[in-house]
Order: structure tokens, then C-alpha cells, then sequence
């Protein structure tokens, strides 16, 4: 369809209709000639990186059976309970979690306890999940060789709002900062604004020593699992029952309730505006007593009534 509009417009025909935002480029015989030798030496390259990974795929083949045999001889199988004998040795167990951490009480959770969440907030994790609405850009281009070996790109820019999970710099785009040949929308038309604070795009993690497993039993000793190992804990869904009118690290936004159970910032309640930003908050899924460990690790010296686990 380019084609043909371009050719109607060289016979005076009339000018195409508006297809978006529309730059053309133009490359010499020569000009791809050059790529071609580029594409080859691409392609020697390639061929030696697959013999490298090959050699790297054996060696690892090799290095996991030596781990398994290591593990096999090294490692002792014990019970729930943490005993001094086996303080620098590689142990192997799997029991329930006796012991979670509180989120409220940290220095990196304060500024969320402006809102209510349905959920306590213990466990091993708390995330919070942020988009923000921008323009973003999408390119689409359709080549096609001309007479005299050369060749002729045609790219159409085009420009829609949505949400995405960082900031998008104007700057990049191809009608900003001002207006070119072609372009429908363009300058402050597409100019992007705001941002998301790093509360609300976080993972905090329990402290040192606080998520444990063992036996549950009064008097015995349990096992610390150090920050490490807190990611084999699934995530679940928190839900906000109650916003604040305003919320500190985006002050001139207003907060309003989500329908998925998160909150959204925004300028106008109304509508989805340039710079608004939309959060949804998760936990590890933990239940005391219930969910199990299973692990590998070397223990460490019972301190307190715990013994710290260490990768091993």
C-alpha cells in the first residue's frame, strides 16, 4: 500500500492518506552490500560461541554428578531439632515453619502503614507490584529494494497510553521533543511525566535469624533460615481494605481503591492520567506449623535457643 501511495504521489495522483507518524529511510547497494559482510561475520561468531556452550554444557554434566556424590557422603539426614554435635556440618531436614517475622515494626514498611491491608503482615517477604501510565512508542517498519540495488525502509511511529512497569523517556521517541516530517502527535503532545517511588516498587525481606523451622516443641532448639533461603516461600495476594486521603511519597496524587485489591494514585479520579501509578502488594504464603522446609545447608552454633543455617 506504501508503494502505490508513493507512487501516486510521483504521478501527481495525490498524496496518501495519513498512515501515522511516517519516516522514510533510504540505503545504497553499497550500504547492504556492507551489512551482508556484517550478517557473516555475525554468523562466524556465532558458530564458536555453540562450540564454547557445547564445552560448558559437558563440564557442567560432569561438575552436578560430583556435587550429588559429594552431597551423598557429606551430608547427615537429622530431625527437627537442632543439636550441638552437628554445629559446621552439612545437614539435611525438613520441617514445619515454627517462627515468621512482623513487617509493621520495620523501618522500610512505615511509610505503607498509612494504608489497612486484610492481611497481617508476616511471613518472610512483603512486595509491592507498581505500573505507571505513559505514552509509549511503537514502530513498525516495511522495506522493499528500489531500482539501482538500494533499499527503502518506511517506518510508522505511533503513540497510545498504557500502563507499564518503569517510566518511559520521551527523549527516545521519534516526534519528541518537536514535530518531524509525518508526525500526527508529537512535542508536549507525548511528553511523559512522573514516576514510581521505591516503596511502592520493593521487596522487603525478614530480618536475620526471625523465619525459622523445627519441631515446634517447647524447649528445644529450631533452626534460623538465613535472608538467602526466604524466596522458596509462594507468594500471595494482600488486599487494602482502607486508603489514606493522601499518601506521602506522592503527595500530589489522590489514592483511591483498585477493583483488583491494590490502590491507584491518581490526578482525576475519573480517568487514567499521564503519570498516575497503580500498585498491587503481595506476601510469602506461610502458615505456622503447616508448611514445610526442605533443605540442604551447614548448620551453625545453636545461639538463644536457634542454630543458623548456612549455604553450604
Amino acid at each position: 500500500f506504501l508503494r502505490f501511495a508513493a507512487m501516486g504521489n510521483a504521478l501527481g495522483l495525490g498524496s496518501a492518506p495519513p498512515l501515522g507518524n511516517v519516516a522514510v529511510e533510504r540505503e545504497s547497494f553499497f550500504g547492504r552490500m556492507g551489512n551482508a559482510l556484517c550478517g557473516v561475520c555475525f554468523g562466524l561468531v556465532l558458530f564458536l560461541a555453540s562450540v564454547f556452550v557445547l564445552g560448558w554444557n559437558e563440564f557442567n554434566y560432569v561438575r552436578n554428578q560430583a556435587v550429588l556424590l559429594k552431597v551423598e557422603k557429606d551430608v547427615a539426614e537429622v530431625g527437627c531439632q537442632s543439636l550441638p554435635a552437628n554445629a559446621g556440618s552439612p545437614i539435611w531436614a525438613s520441617c514445619p515453619v515454627d517462627r515468621v517475622a512482623s513487617f509493621k515494626d520495620m523501618p522500610a514498611f512505615s511509610p505503607l502503614n498509612q494504608f489497612t491491608f486484610g492481611d497481617s503482615q508476616e511471613g518472610a517477604w512483603f512486595k509491592t507490584s507498581s505500573h505507571i501510565y505513559q505514552w509509549v512508542e511503537e514502530k513498525q517498519c516495511e522495506s522493499h529494494t528500489t531500482t539501482g540495488g538500494g533499499k527503502e525502509k518506511i517506518c510508522t511511529y505511533d503513540y497510545s497510553q498504557q500502563w507499564v512497569s518503569s517510566p518511559v523517556s520521551s527523549s527516545s521517541f521519534y516526534c519528541y521533543p518537536t514535530f518531524k516530517s509525518g508526525c500526527r502527535l508529537g512535542g508536549d503532545q507525548i511528553k511523559n511525566q512522573g514516576s514510581i517511588p521505591s516503596v511502592l516498587q520493593m521487596t522487603i525481606t525478614a530480618e536475620e535469624g526471625t523465619v525459622g523451622m523445627g519441631s515446634g516443641t517447647a524447649g528445644t532448639s529450631d533452626y534460623s533460615l538465613n535472608s538467602m533461603m526466604l524466596g522458596v516461600f509462594p507468594g500471595t495476594p494482600v488486599t487494602v481494605t482502607n486508603v489514606p486521603l493522601s499518601f506521602s511519597s506522592l503527595p500530589s496524587k489522590k489514592v483511591v481503591e483498585d477493583g483488583s485489591g491494590g490502590v491507584r494514585f491518581v490526578s482525576v479520579s475519573s480517568q487514567d492520567s499521564v503519570g498516575d501509578v497503580r500498585t498491587t502488594f503481595s506476601q510469602s504464603r506461610i502458615i505456622v506449623g503447616q508448611d514445610r522446609v526442605s533443605i540442604i545447608a551447614k548448620q551453625g552454633l545453636i545461639s538463644g535457643g536457634h542454630a543458623m543455617l548456612q549455604n553450604w
